[in-house]
């Protein structure tokens, strides 16, 4: 506006007719009506409720600056031309110059209030009051947002130009809408008495002041809520008492009688003692000087009452005493940096224990500084050289220290899992590994230049070793797999639930060891190659002696191997012959014989004994135990070319007690069999003579002595249908 007013005064010192006090007046208002024109074109009273409040808010702020400033280039002028014109200065009155303009800013600035009316009172639509009361509080809340849009829409749906000076009803209705302001805000100031009322803490009060703070501005709900206000002060300067005797009680024990009872303030988990103190320090500042900034903010005139001013020198003094107590821990701690960082860096890297096993020795001390540096950053603390230079080593030492540890890990795996028969293969390698970890036992400490080389070195060969055992292990592991599967089930298996013929059992049982006998040898197969696999990973010959040992160890493991496999057959054998076992597992007997009435013989078929021939019931049984033994003879011997295991396995003292208890029980089912035939021998005549003549004879003599011969050859004949033990029989 300067360059127009600028002109105007040009005009009023060099023109002799248009420099008169009735020209200047009609030009000033001439501008100050296009100015209003123009002003009403970009607030557009028309769409201003469309817009957000705030928006609009800015819209009429920005026009009233623009109005200011060009009243305000007038007056400089004005003194101006009275400087360089004494004898014709601007002698108007600023009433005949712009009644337009102000009454127009006037309304601008009843508009500007509608709208700061609308911004505060549209936060209510989103406020939810906590508490037991939050619920009735909020829903009053919310009806006094709905009252309030109400009230609103009476200018919202004016039917004129709200900038329009000349629409009247505009002050009528503005006058009504503040009436109805002021009872919402009374309304809203018994809800805001209510929520604090029924706070908990003065963390809640805030909370809630915080939540209606762009309300409390205003003046009705600020003169309701004095009383509320000092009532806040005063739980403000209790709570600044309740945190002075918390630190005073608390700084040098705290948790007392409790688990974590320590010397010193309480720490936050895993936090180091310097940090944590100052953490909790800290922690305390926050709680009274948060509540303290908010004070300030929205209670700037009561702070200046008695208690307001009482509160802000406690507030002062319990500041004090935290940040002396802050001030004291830091330089405590700071001066045992240099110790630290002198004497625990001279240590070196590695320390061996008595059992020959490797530790990282870096000191927990240089731990707990490198933490306490961590935590002090964050807090924004300065830190000392000394920390600060080896808080930039940090991510190399948790590298080197990283490292270090899968290289002591890894060896003592292989000290703690090798076993004596491993030891002399992996003599050679643990030998190299020795010598150069040798240099991070005596010679190389932490602030050596050389650590990371030491690191590689140590690394490869470690890596090296590890992997060669590891390869042994898993041979090892795969070989013991294989020969748990061969005890996994016995050689000899049935149906539980039948009884075989003699004929039939054996049929069925070779048939299943055609298959297990290939799987066994396919098995025997599968050792050799990895004990060749074994071989070819340590790089050694294979007439060393040490390899030797260890061919001998694994032949063990494989003759135990073996010994378990037959044993689980012969014990599932053993069981199946045993009378008690079948009797207790209440099973049908295995095989079905048959006893031949052939006058004047008795014979079972087949026969019992061994000198019944191969198909008698012994040599069967010696069958399938010699049966059990033939796999010592499908796997090879790993020790020498030629030979099998058989003669070891026999050796095995629980084989050879199944072995025993097996022919144990035939001997004894062969007995039981021989007694059941004796009622037959004792009774010959009944089944070595024709019966027709008995029973004719018998009749004709009525002897009572043949009479109880015929009962006593009857209970034989039903005693026949009995079983014995593990093998059934029938008469023929």
């Amino acid at each position: 506006f300067r360059p127009t007013i600028h002109l105007i005064m040009l005009i009023w010192k060099h023109s002799r007719h248009y420099n008169t006090s009735g020209r200047l007046v009609i030009l000033i208002r001439e501008i100050c009506n296009e100015l209003i024109e123009q002003a009403r074109h970009y607030v557009d009273a028309r769409s201003i409720f469309a817009l957000d409040a705030s928006d609009a808010v800015e819209r009429i702020l920005t026009t009233i600056r623009v109005c200011g400033l060009f009243k305000s280039a007038y007056f400089d002028y004005k003194t101006r031309v009275a400087a360089e014109c004494p004898s014709n200065p601007w002698r108007i009155q600023n009433t005949a110059l712009f009644p337009q303009l102000d009454a127009f800013l006037e309304r601008l600035h009843d508009l500007l209030d509608l709208c700061r009316t609308v911004v505060q009172f549209g936060r209510l639509e989103l406020i939810e009051v906590g508490g037991n009361k939050g619920r009735t509080l909020s829903a009053s809340v919310y009806q006094v947002h709905a009252d309030f849009t109400k009230a609103l829409d009476a200018f919202r749906l004016a039917p004129y130009d709200t900038l329009d000076l000349e629409a009247k009803r505009f002050d009528d209705e503005f006058y009504a809408f503040r009436v109805s302001i002021k009872e919402l805000e009374r309304r809203l100031g018994s809800v805001l008495n209510q929520g604090f009322e029924d706070c908990a803490t003065i963390f809640d009060a805030f909370k809630l002041i915080e939540s209606f703070e762009e309300l409390l501005e205003r003046e009705f709900i600020q003169a309701d809520l004095e009383r509320k206000h000092i009532e806040l002060i005063r739980a403000y300067g209790q709570d600044l008492r309740e945190v002075s005797e918390a630190f005073s009680r608390q700084k040098a024990v705290s948790a007392e009688g409790r688990y974590l009872e320590r010397d010193g303030p309480p720490l936050y988990t895993n936090m180091p003692p310097c940090s944590g103190a100052l953490y909790w320090v800290r922690g305390l500042t926050d709680r009274i000087e948060q509540p303290m900034a908010k004070l300030k903010q929205t209670m700037r005139t009561m702070l200046a009452t008695d208690d307001g001013q009482g509160v802000q020198r406690q507030h002062a003094a319990v500041l004090n005493l935290l940040l002396e107590f802050q001030l004291a821990q830091y330089a405590q701690w700071e001066a045992g940096i240099d110790s630290v960082t002198y004497e625990k860096l001279k240590q070196p890297l590695l320390i061996r224990d008595k059992g020959s096993l490797l530790t990282v020795n870096f000191d927990p001390a240089l731990v707990c500084l490198l933490r306490e540096v961590n935590y002090l950053v964050r807090l924004g603390m300065s830190i000392p050289k000394a920390a600060d230079e080896l808080f930039r080593l940090s991510e190399t030492f948790r590298i080197q220290i990283g490292n270090l540890q899968m290289i002591t890990g890894r060896y003592n795996t292989m000290q703690s899992t090798m076993l004596k028969v491993e030891e002399p293969l992996m003599q050679a390698m643990l030998l190299q590994i020795d010598k150069v970890l040798e240099q991070g036992l005596r010679h190389l400490t932490w602030r050596s230049h050389a650590i990371n080389d030491f690191i590689r070195e140590a690394m490869v060969l470690v890596k090296e070793a590890g992997d060669t055992l590891s390869t042994l292990k898993v041979n090892m592991t795969a070989a013991e797999d294989i020969l748990r599967g061969w005890s996994e089930f016995p050689l000899l298996r049935r149906k539980l639930s039948k009884t075989y013929s003699p004929g039939e059992f054996q049929e069925e049982h070779e048939a299943q060891l055609k298959i297990r006998y290939a799987d066994m040898a396919d098995g025997g197969r599968e050792l050799h190659k990895l004990l060749m696999a074994s071989n070819r990973e340590l790089r050694i010959s294979k007439g060393a002696p040490m390899w030797r040992a260890y061919v001998e160890y694994v032949n063990d493991v494989v003759i135990d191997g073996l010994s378990r496999a037959v044993a689980t057959s012969l014990r599932s054998l053993c069981e199946q012959v045993d009378p008690s076992e079948v009797s207790r597992a209440e099973l049908p007997p295995l095989l079905e014989l048959q006893l031949e009435l052939a006058a004047p013989d008795i014979a079972f078929s087949p026969d019992l004994g061994y000198a019944g021939g191969p198909n008698s019931v012994a040599n069967r049984v010696q069958g399938w135990i010699k049966s059990f033994f033939h796999p010592c003879k499908l796997v090879r011997r790993l020790d020498r070319p030629e030979g099998d295991f058989l003669k070891e396995v026999e050796e095995q003292e629980d084989v050879r007690f199944y072995t025993h208890r097996i022919r144990q029980h035939i001997a004894t089912s062969e007995q039981e069999c021989e007694r059941f035939v004796q009622p037959f021998l004792v009774h010959r005549e009944l089944w070595t003579h024709d019966i027709s003549i008995a029973i004719a004879n018998f009749l004709a003599r009525g002897n009572k002595q043949a009479a109880a011969a015929m009962a006593a050859a009857a209970a034989a004949a039903a005693a026949a249908a009995v079983r014995c033990s593990w093998w059934g029989w029938r008469r023929k």
